[in-house]
């Protein structure tokens, strides 16, 4: 047989084989599949309209989130989300502006890392253009969260602060990595927050895993389905309208990933 053919047919028999060993892995090791997984788009329905609304999430070449892109041509309804980054790849802004290709930014986070373990959230509203590189009307500023991480860089405290309410929050997480709360359970599968540091700082999410009760505003969608890595595909709602991420007010919400088999079989060893 032709060396060449033969090399082109063992190839693909042998990711076939590699990706079945894949998926195997993946029902008792999630995490380490998933990290190799980033969301692609998100797709929702409200109770008001029934009509689909579509996201795009975009990336940089180091694979961080830096715009959730509302697919709702020529309506100023629905926001874009951006992200930007220091020269250590750390979050630095996130920003938000309507949709239908508006510039002007309505609420600006801006990341700031006096210590090792410390991260300032301060927010302001109202901010210029989405081109400013900083927030030029410090006067509008409207809280401060002085965050505490642990060595795993996980938030443990939150020091709130706004000219109308201090707060402090200790954040506790069980031995599965887990956020500890009353009366809370989780499933064993992936929290796709997860995913991305930029996910998990900005929305302060840190658990591994997706917690399934009580039906809480803190907690109100349910999840429907998840994939073959045991990230989570669909939620809907529950106690109240589903509110995830930066979707507010849903009564469904559908997920799609892109993941990077071939790294996932190198990083596992298949």
């Amino acid at each position: 047989m032709n060396t060449r053919v033969f090399g082109a047919l063992v190839a693909p028999l042998f990711l076939l084989s590699s990706c079945a060993k894949l998926l195997d892995y993946a029902k008792d090791h999630p995490a380490d599949v998933a990290s190799c997984c980033r969301i692609d788009s998100v797709t929702t329905t409200s109770l008001v309209s029934p009509t689909p609304q579509h996201y795009n999430f975009l990336y940089n070449t180091a694979g961080l989130p830096v715009e959730i892109a509302a697919q709702v041509p020529g309506t100023f309804n629905y926001q874009n989300y951006y992200f930007r980054y220091d020269s250590h790849n750390r979050l630095k802004d996130y920003l938000f502006t309507d949709g239908g290709g508006a510039t002007y930014v309505y609420s600006w986070d801006r990341y700031t890392y006096p210590a090792h373990n410390i991260v300032v959230d301060s927010t302001y509203d109202y901010q210029g253009m989405l081109s400013d590189p900083n927030p030029i009307y410090p006067d509008n500023l409207t809280s401060v969260k002085t965050i505490t991480q642990d060595a795993q860089g996980r938030n443990t405290r939150i020091i709130y602060w706004s000219p109308y309410y201090q707060d402090t929050t200790y954040i506790h997480y069980d031995a599965q990595g887990d956020v500890i709360l009353p009366g809370v359970g989780y499933d064993n599968k992936v929290n796709w927050y997860q995913l991305s540091p930029t996910w998990q700082l900005v929305f302060n999410d840190y658990s591994k895993h997706n917690p399934y009760a009580p039906a809480t505003l803190v907690f109100p969608a349910s999840i429907t389905a998840y994939d073959q890595y045991g990230l989570p595909t669909a939620f809907k709602q529950r106690a109240t309208n589903a509110t995830l991420m930066v979707f507010n007010s849903y009564a469904t919400i559908d997920v799609s990933y892109s993941c990077d088999t071939a790294k996932a079989i190198k990083e596992v060893g298949y």
